[in-house]
């Protein structure tokens, strides 16, 4: 495909002189010409190896995969990380749509094989609803596959069509340099390519080449246009299927609702028929179990009755014997205990008995000792009340002294402070008198 883009462009190029060539099918060159081609083809093919270097490099991680690689591994790693939203969810939708594509044929089973006779209205719209609930969630599951399939498309693959054209596209450019280069002179100046105007270089590999693609080209786009057609008339052909299909289930629709009409009716009868039997044998079911409720009843009550009396008689016999073995043991242990506890009380009172009177001894000791110290407590008692008495009279005069003291000294200080202050009245108004003397004196020589 890209050979034949780049014969295109090349061969019906006007400036050139294989445009006149390539209407009579003959595809030559001139050396010049040759020459200016080949060195595009060098400078084309090495800008292409330097993409394709560079591409690498630019997707080479630390770890030294190639740019194939990681887009792999950037795949797998976007796969990974969707696949707890969309890898698992396409697994889902696919395990969902094979259980309702069971639940589907099964159903669709039972209907086909179905007799009116056996199945009523009811039932048979219940299994007619199911099937179209089933068909409309395979197409919502259907719709979903598709949408998370494109959502998740494969980097991995598109990088290597990438690289695999531009691969090829390399390999057509170094196959059309070299066949340009095997017929051009080597080492020629650029006069002597331009005296050598006449001497034409074919490159008939490259255009058998770009022909066959060419012709798979068309070869190609005639098939997919077959198909399309193919595609149309299938589609046509499935519409009138469709609607013979439609047709057919109207007719079997009306036939089925008539003859469904006319089994219900029947079971309606049946219905009524077997209801009006049903209804004796319950009444005498009824009756039945009445009376046998009723015994049953009266039999429990007499059970209930009977098993608490039993119940009470064994607790009564329990205890009884309970009790008197217990009276029978506590009389043996008493019995060995009498005679221990005589002896030990015989021991403890004589030796007892030989305390009391060492303690009434002491008693009696402790009673005159207690006379003697309190004789001794009154007589000191009243030593200190009289001495008591005598520092307590003491200290009275003492205040009464300080008291009559303190009285002198104020009446003394009382008599002091106003002989003083009759001094100052004294000395105040003596030299009042003393100035307005000075006055009088002072005005009778000022009138003189």
């Amino acid at each position: 495909m890209t050979s034949s883009m780049y014969l295109d462009q090349s061969s019906h190029s006007p400036s050139s002189p294989s445009a006149t060539a390539s209407s009579t099918h003959q595809f030559y060159l001139t050396p010049l010409e040759s020459h200016r081609l080949t060195t595009i083809l060098s400078s084309t093919t090495k800008k292409l190896e330097l993409l394709t270097k560079l591409s690498d490099f630019q997707t080479i991680p630390s770890n030294g995969t190639t740019a194939l690689d990681a887009a792999t591994d950037s795949q797998r790693e976007n796969g990974a990380e969707d696949s707890a939203e969309n890898g698992t969810s396409v697994s889902h939708i696919l395990d969902k749509t094979r259980e309702l594509g069971s639940q589907y044929e099964h159903l669709s089973y039972e209907r086909s094989h179905q007799t009116l006779a056996n199945t009523s209205l009811q039932q048979s719209q219940q299994l007619s609803e199911s099937l179209s609930q089933i068909r409309s969630q395979l197409k919502e599951n259907t719709k979903q596959l598709c949408r998370n399939l494109k959502e998740t498309p494969n980097e991995g693959n598109n990088w290597r069509k990438i690289k695999k054209e531009r691969d090829e596209l390399i390999g057509v450019l170094y196959d059309c340099r070299r066949e340009l280069m095997s017929g051009a002179p080597t080492n020629a100046s650029p006069n002597q390519l331009n005296s050598t105007q006449n001497q034409q270089i074919f490159y008939k590999e490259f255009v058998k080449r770009v022909s066959m693609e060419q012709s798979n080209k068309k070869y190609l786009q005639e098939i997919l246009e077959r198909e399309k057609e193919t595609m149309k008339e299938v589609k046509r052909l499935q519409e009138d299927v469709k609607q013979e299909r439609l047709l057919r289930q109207h007719e079997v629709q009306e036939r089925t609702e008539k003859v469904t009409k006319l089994v219900a009716d029947l079971r309606h009868l049946k219905r009524l028929n077997e209801e009006e039997k049903e209804k004796n044998r319950s009444t005498k079911t009824a009756e039945f179990e009445c009376r046998r409720r009723l015994e049953k009843a009266q039999l429990k009550k007499l059970d209930e009755q009977l098993r608490k009396i039993r119940l009470e008689f064994d607790i009564e016999r329990d205890v009884n014997e309970q009790t008197r073995r217990f009276l029978k043991e506590a009389n043996k242990v008493l019995g060995t205990k009498h005679g221990e506890w005589s002896d030990t009380y015989k021991k403890e009172s004589s030796k007892l008995q030989g305390e009391l009177g060492t303690w009434e001894a002491r008693r009696k000791q402790q009673l005159d000792k207690k006379g003697e110290l309190e004789d001794v407590y009154s007589k000191e008692l009243s030593e200190k009340n009289a001495r008591e008495e005598k520092i307590s009279r003491e200290q009275k005069q003492l205040e009464e002294e300080k008291t009559k003291k303190l009285l002198e000294a104020a009446t003394r200080i009382k008599l002091a402070y106003k002989s003083f202050k009759a001094r100052e009245l004294f000395e105040l108004r003596r030299k009042e008198s003393g100035k307005k003397k000075k006055g009088r004196k002072g005005k009778k020589k000022a009138k003189k």
